[in-house]
């Protein structure tokens, strides 16, 4: 059995199952058009059983790479000898 169980007077629940409950609490429904095609490999990339999986981890990735690009604006220039690494000799 996966994950740990939370013993409780009525029944064993996984905490797995209630960490997906409580992020299913603060999502929002959307409608949008995708090309079925596009989602269906971006679904087997990222190795989710779900369209909607798919999705929040697609939007999670765009996020992290924004943030990532942000992090390498700011040090960009800040290392001793940065410049020198990319001079031609």
């Amino acid at each position: 059995m996966r994950g740990t169980l939370l013993a409780s007077r009525v029944t064993y629940i996984l905490q797995e199952d209630t960490q997906r409950e409580a992020q299913m609490a603060r999502l929002v429904r959307k409608n949008v058009f995708l090309d079925p095609k596009t989602l269906a490999r971006a679904r087997r990339i990222l190795g989710k059983r779900s369209e909607s999986e798919a999705i929040r981890e697609a939007l999670e990735l765009v996020a992290f790479r924004q943030a990532v690009l942000k992090g390498f604006d700011r040090v960009a220039g800040k290392a001793r000898d940065f410049g020198e690494a990319w001079t031609d000799r």
